[in-house]
């Protein structure tokens, strides 16, 4: 994220602020309080109260009753619009990144699903999932479409900190028979192919995910009273 040159001190300080929190330097929660940020900002306490307003507004900060401002907890909604572009994105990046791929690059996916076939434990899963993924896009001479990918991944692991695969643990067997499927046709060096395969693999993953939203959602709708007979 890149921040803009500010109109005021109070706009620098949102801004840097910001950047904190979706960098993850500020987590979910943590309360923001004045006479703290003034002295990391180097700056008094009234462009602090401002920009804290300000990012209010943007939905990143939240005030509560006795606590004052906290950096807001993130909704499981708002990482699922996160996944659902990161996603859509790095199939742009897989599929321009197919006739660029050796046999030594494919090999080293193979090995990765095949790690992923062994691996039990979620986070771990995860873990070379990401790697998979980077690697599939990694020959893609677009740096800048990588550059987004690579913020949005980052964004969306330093500010929830669960994955799909310690949320939903069936879906590790179903993801590694997904990349088998874009493997193979990677090694066809089919790009139209592999886009096929590769989008259903993020309709699966999303599907997954928008299960985890609607029984979140679940939990926190009050049951209504039944009418009377």
């Amino acid at each position: 994220m890149n921040v803009k040159m500010p109109s005021t001190k109070a706009d620098y300080v949102c801004d840097v602020i910001k950047k904190d929190i979706l960098d993850g330097r500020f987590p979910p929660g943590k309360r923001l309080r004045l006479a703290e940020l003034a002295s990391l900002y180097q700056t008094s306490e009234m462009p602090i109260r401002e920009a804290l307003f300000m990012l209010r507004r943007d939905g990143l900060v939240s005030f509560k009753s006795h606590c004052g401002a906290t950096v807001a907890e993130v909704s499981i909604k708002e990482l699922c619009d996160i996944i659902a572009t990161g996603t859509y994105l790095e199939i742009l990046a897989m599929t321009e990144a197919v006739s660029y791929h050796t046999e030594s690059t494919i090999s080293v996916l193979t090995d990765l699903n095949d790690q992923m076939k062994k691996t039990k434990v979620g986070s771990k899963y995860s873990e070379l999932n990401r790697e998979f993924h980077r690697l599939l896009c990694s020959p893609c001479k677009n740096e800048f479409l990588k550059g987004e990918i690579n913020d949005i991944v980052a964004r969306f692991f330093k500010r929830w900190p669960k994955t799909i695969f310690e949320l939903r643990p069936e879906r590790k067997a179903l993801a590694t028979k997904e990349h088998e499927a874009m493997l193979e046709a990677l090694r066809a060096g089919s790009a139209s192919r592999l886009h096929k395969m590769a989008m259903t693999h993020r309709e699966e993953t999303l599907k997954a995910w928008q299960d985890v939203v609607e029984e979140a959602e679940s939990k926190t709708t009050k049951p209504s009273k039944l009418a009377a007979v």
